[in-house]
């Protein structure tokens, strides 16, 4: 009995020993496994507290930058706005600046008006000045032709009618003086007194080359007259008489239409 109790106890004791080491040998893999836990969770929170630290740090930067943003921002609009009234400046100087050339503008065209008016008087009292004294050169009979060739006619008419009168020119330059004296009172309509002066130019010089334009303008004033026979009878005769004449054409014309 002794030794069957002896043997249970031994038995029992090596059975709680065996037990016991195998206890032991699942706290050691659950210590592992709580120490691997550890480890990993210890590795988590660092990566955690570098992660909350590196976000820490961005906020800051970020932070930083929106600071700088707002400062920058801040900064440009006050730069806008001096720009801004820099420009304000520069356009009421241009505004300003546009008056004055536009006045000063008006100011020259004034001026040059002015200029080219007096430059004009004075080109005209020369013109003048110098006609005078050219006057006082030519004679009176080249100063009448002069006259007439200027179509100055009333001033050349006189000139005229004292060297007609007077008699003293002969030959071609009488017929001149006599045939413009017609022409003269044609163009001022005094139709009696162009009659009579081409009249007496055919009359006298019959062959006077001044004959051939004095007959279309007789005839000219016969028509003004309302006779109308005489002029196409004056008309006939120029063409007879002067039948190469550069005036046939005008007589042909007036003849034409006096049929």
């Amino acid at each position: 009995m002794k030794k069957t109790s002896l043997l249970s106890t031994i038995t029992l004791i090596t059975l709680m020993g065996s037990m016991t080491s195998c206890k032991t040998q699942e706290q050691i893999e659950r210590e592992k496994k709580i120490n691997t836990m550890s480890v990993q969770m210890q590795q988590s929170q660092r990566l955690n507290a570098d992660a909350i630290s590196k976000m820490q740090e961005l906020e800051s930067s970020i932070a930083a930058f929106q600071g700088q943003m707002e400062e920058y921002t801040n900064g440009k609009d006050q730069k806008v706005e001096e720009l801004q009234n820099k420009i304000n400046k520069l356009e009421e100087q241009n505004t300003s600046l546009t008056d004055e050339v536009t006045k000063l503008s008006a100011k020259i065209e004034e001026q040059d008006k002015y200029i080219k008016e007096v430059i004009a008087l004075l080109k005209k009292k020369d013109k003048q000045r110098r006609a005078k004294a050219a006057a006082k050169k030519r004679s009176p009979y080249n100063e009448a032709m002069y006259l007439y060739g200027k179509g100055k006619y009333s001033q050349a008419r006189p000139i005229l009618e004292e060297l007609y009168k007077a008699g003293k020119i002969k030959g071609k330059s009488r017929d001149r003086i006599n045939h413009n004296l017609g022409m003269v009172a044609y163009i001022q309509k005094r139709y009696d007194d162009a009659i009579t002066y081409f009249s007496s130019l055919y009359t006298k010089k019959p062959k006077s080359p001044y004959n051939a334009n004095g007959l279309v303008y007789l005839a000219r004033s016969f028509e003004k007259k309302g006779q109308k026979d005489q002029a196409i009878a004056i008309l006939q005769e120029m063409l007879k008489s002067f039948p190469k004449s550069r005036h046939v054409p005008a007589a042909k014309k007036l003849l034409a239409r006096l049929k």
